[in-house]
């Protein structure tokens, strides 16, 4: 892989998120009875992107329904959060810079980002190659493996991403090491060196009496070395990061709505847990404000809650409080992993209230 020259692909992403929530609510004579429910979410995505020139887009939905979602320019990564914000005049595409990387190089699957550990991958496939390195078993390796009439070698290996993080807690990484375990990597390459197929699989347990999440994320390289014609969004769909955060920050947000990938309003009605609503007080208080500035940030753009909100780009965050504690929900917002925007500069009470809120989420 190191040796191959890539420069751009076409590419398939189809991510399948399962959760199965465990209840156990007191039963006759003291007993606790389990009670199971599962839910799954299903994300799929096209993509074309360039290295050089520094250019690529990504879209959302099932075939013949797709919905633009990501488009990179040079170090411009524009997001479509489908947010109408009172004072935005209509500019539903939100513009950021990178001065680490190029924007393209953010949706080039497994390309290596500059916040990852690098364990000597290079070329258009380094993040998998480092993947590769953090494996905690021998590679199998089998040769003659036939993928849509190409004849591939299989890689499987047992990895450990959490390597490849950097700057990431002590107290915060030995919390998700109790709880993750190691991811199932599977690549297919060609004769030529092209990983035609990428499968991680990743399982995370919050307790053996909560629940447990499944996700795989099936990466299919259709094409390399492609023609990749993008353009920006008109300027006037566009606004900054910075002034998106300041309007959502004002009191005139307060009236906002999200719109889905569809079309439609996306409101958010998830009601407060029965532990909540009798708590009652500053609970319910925090709880509401939580939910509202989750509203106002414009999490459903990209996730979803219950019924409410996108699928995708991002994870369900309907269980989110039972897979990740709150001090793991924080650092996920305070630094989060691109294209996701940081929340930082939330007003803290704000912030406080948002950690709380998606910690309730069980």
């Amino acid at each position: 892989m190191e040796q191959l020259q890539v420069n751009s692909e076409r590419y398939t992403q189809a991510t399948h998120d399962t959760y199965t929530l465990t209840r156990e609510p007191p039963g006759r004579h003291g007993k606790r009875i389990g009670k199971s429910t599962t839910k799954s979410l299903d994300v799929d995505e096209l993509g074309e992107v360039s290295l050089t020139p520094a250019r690529g887009q990504v879209f959302v939905g099932a075939p013949g329904k797709r919905k633009p979602l990501l488009i990179a320019v040079g170090a411009t990564l524009y997001t479509y959060l489908g947010i109408a914000v009172p004072g935005d005049h209509g500019r539903p595409w939100v513009r950021s810079h990178n001065t680490s990387a190029t924007s393209a190089g953010l949706l080039f699957p497994y390309h290596g980002q500059p916040d990852e550990v690098s364990l000597g991958g290079s070329g258009a496939y380094a993040g998998l190659i480092n993947l590769l390195a953090t494996a905690v078993a021998p590679i199998g390796v089998t040769e003659h493996v036939v993928l849509d009439g190409q004849t591939t070698t299989e890689f499987t290996a047992t990895v450990e991403p959490l390597r490849l993080v950097k700057h990431i807690p002590a107290k915060v990484l030995s919390v998700l090491r109790r709880q993750l375990t190691p991811d199932q990597l599977e690549v297919l390459i060609t004769e030529a060196g092209l990983p035609v197929r990428v499968v991680l699989s990743q399982q995370l347990s919050a307790s053996p009496h909560t629940g447990v999440s499944t996700m795989s994320r099936t990466t299919d390289i259709l094409a390399v070395n492609i023609p990749v014609s993008v353009k920006p969004p008109p300027a006037r769909r566009t606004i900054g990061e910075k002034a998106f955060a300041k309007l959502l920050h004002t009191k005139r947000s307060s009236g906002l709505s999200i719109v889905g990938t569809n079309g439609t309003p996306a409101t958010h009605s998830i009601a407060p847990p029965s532990a909540i609503r009798r708590a009652g007080g500053r609970r319910l208080a925090e709880f509401k404000l939580g939910r509202a500035v989750a509203t106002a940030s414009g999490c459903l753009a990209c996730h979803r809650i219950g019924d409410d909100g996108n699928p995708g780009p991002g994870p369900s965050l309907t269980h989110i409080g039972a897979k990740l504690s709150a001090p793991e929900i924080e650092h996920a917002l305070r630094d989060p992993k691109a294209p996701m925007p940081s929340f930082k500069h939330l007003p803290a009470r704000r912030f406080k209230a948002l950690v709380e809120f998606l910690s309730e989420l069980r």
